[in-house]
């Protein structure tokens, strides 16, 4: 169970794992919660999401991605 809310650009999430807080705008937000922080980014069906050091995400990206998964959410298993 959780509890999300929006206002703006910035959405919480509540859970039993802890706090996710996160800012963007459609197609791309940065964010931090109990796993770390990271950022996403969708567009026509493909998305990315990489995980972002701690110190990293206060130069917001430049080289920071350690890890990546992107995947096409349209393609079939």
């Amino acid at each position: 169970m959780s509890i999300r809310k929006s206002a703006g650009p910035f959405r919480f999430n509540l859970s039993k794992s802890g706090v996710d807080i996160s800012v963007g705008v459609k197609g791309l937000r940065l964010g931090t919660g109990p796993r770390g922080n990271y950022v996403h980014m969708r567009r026509n069906g493909i998305y990315c999401r990489a995980t972002l050091s701690s110190e990293k995400m206060h130069h917001l990206l430049g080289n920071s991605m350690k890890k990546s998964r992107c995947t096409d959410s349209q393609a079939k298993s």
